[in-house]
């Protein structure tokens, strides 16, 4: 997701000398540089000079606490976290309890530019939001969720782990297809194009689904 990310950002015209990404893995810092051609040091240290605006966290839950005890010297900057289930006061107790936090789930869709981004923000204001909005935006399309951080959990299971249903639906169709009498390449090519035409039509349309199910 984190390489969804920056290829959008770049994409939508981001300078990449405004950008700096920390990984831990050589080889996934050498395909980092040579694919994006950003900062990607290999160590915390070489980025001591950088003093970032935004810090986004794209990591796994579970390394959270010891990701964030290294950028808490950056008390401006926004923190945008995708790591499911970290709430914004555990981030806080390693940020400090004025920090600027927004939580965010992405979905798989990211990866090419179609996805769904829904927010939840901890102590920032409107143009903090407005920034992440447009960065997010770069990937899809972002949805603000003032009505609770609770709702980040239903919300992965909607959008997050969504895609996996629709997926799940288009094998059962190619499987039926093919029961029918249809070579799985059309069958495969059938049911992408479907849902594909789908889903751009429910967007664009304006109806309901159950209006454009009738």
């Amino acid at each position: 997701m984190g390489s969804a990310l920056i290829s959008g950002w770049l994409d939508e015209g981001l300078d990449p000398k405004h950008l700096m990404v920390m990984e831990e893995i050589p080889s996934r810092r050498e395909y980092i540089k040579k694919e994006f051609k950003v900062a990607c040091p290999d160590s915390q240290k070489a980025s001591e000079k950088f003093s970032p605006s935004i810090v986004v966290l794209a990591v796994k839950p579970q390394v959270m606490g010891e990701v964030l005890t290294l950028y808490k010297e950056f008390s401006d900057a926004i923190f945008i976290s995708i790591a499911a289930g970290i709430t914004g006061e555990f981030m806080k107790k390693y940020l400090g309890v004025n920090a600027k936090i927004i939580r965010i789930m992405p979905n798989l869709a990211a990866t090419v530019g179609a996805g769904v981004s829904v927010a939840y923000s901890v102590s920032v204001d409107a143009l903090d939001i407005d920034r992440t909005a447009k960065l997010f935006g770069a990937v899809g399309h972002f949805i603000g969720l003032p009505e609770g951080e609770d709702l980040l959990n239903p919300v992965t299971a909607i959008s997050g782990s969504g895609p996996a249903y629709y997926f799940l639906l288009s094998e059962i169709m190619v499987e039926v297809a093919q029961e029918l009498g249809i070579q799985k390449d059309k069958a495969n090519e059938l049911v992408k194009w479907t849902m594909y035409g789908s889903g751009k039509l429910s967007v664009e349309s304006g109806k309901s689904f159950t209006q454009l199910r009738e």
